[in-house]
């Protein structure tokens, strides 16, 4: 369309100046050399378009993707929670919410003189992610706490969910800390069409976790009572 509307506006008169790249030798006829000129500034157009369109998708993988540990933003991870916890409401399947804290990132980092705890963190990620089922969705929280919701569950499986964790986490040299161990301790939570919102599910894990933490428990997983509307059960 481009070419014809060059062609119907130029008949048969001289062209006017091309740049020197298209290299148009001066007694080339008008009609190639407008096809010539319609075809470039076509293949710009198209490589324009594809351009802005690669950028689009990288600033929405900036916005959806933690750079560092490759889970979903924190943004994003609490959306799909508040999501999670309205399909629970409205269908009556039961998802687990479940929060992990990293006991020891910073003695990893310091046995293998690290600058920084980015490389404990990455494989902190990873190990979460390799027991992550598609329909599940994490995060990193804060520095050493990650979230994770796992809809769709039969009863008993955040729990099942926290151990695969905990395991994957003495493996860490499957996730590029070899010979390290990560040691995770998790608060896990089940429910079903829940009345309570994810802020005040968040504040009961993570007062499980300080408890945890402060008595020393040798578990690394609590689980707490099953949420089944308004009544825990």
């Amino acid at each position: 369309m481009v070419a014809q509307w060059l062609i119907r506006t130029y008949p048969f008169r001289a062209l006017p100046v091309i740049p020197d790249l298209l290299d148009i030798e001066p007694n080339v006829d008008g009609l190639a050399a407008l096809s010539i000129f319609a075809t470039s500034t076509y293949l710009a157009m198209v490589w324009f378009s594809r351009s802005r369109a690669e950028n689009a998708l990288r600033v929405e993988a900036r916005e959806r993707t933690d750079p560092l540990t490759g889970l979903a933003t924190q943004r994003v991870f609490l959306d799909r929670v508040d999501g999670g916890l309205l399909r629970s409401r409205n269908l009556g399947y039961a998802c687990a919410l479940i929060l992990i804290r990293v006991d020891n990132i910073e003695k990893v980092a310091a046995d293998r003189n690290l600058d920084n705890n980015e490389a404990v963190i990455l494989a902190a990620s990873r190990a979460i992610a390799k027991t992550l089922r598609a329909q599940n969705t994490a995060a990193r929280l804060s520095g050493n706490r990650f979230g994770v919701m796992a809809e769709g569950i039969a009863e008993g499986s955040g729990t099942e969910l926290a151990t695969k964790i905990v395991a994957q986490g003495l493996r860490a040299g499957e996730c590029g800390l070899r010979g390290s161990e990560l040691q995770f301790q998790i608060a896990v939570i089940e429910v079903v069409q829940p009345e309570i919102d994810s802020t005040a599910l968040f504040q009961q894990l993570e007062e499980v976790l300080r408890q945890m933490t402060s008595q020393s428990s040798p578990n690394r997983i609590r689980t707490l009572a099953r949420i089944t509307g308004r009544q825990a059960v």
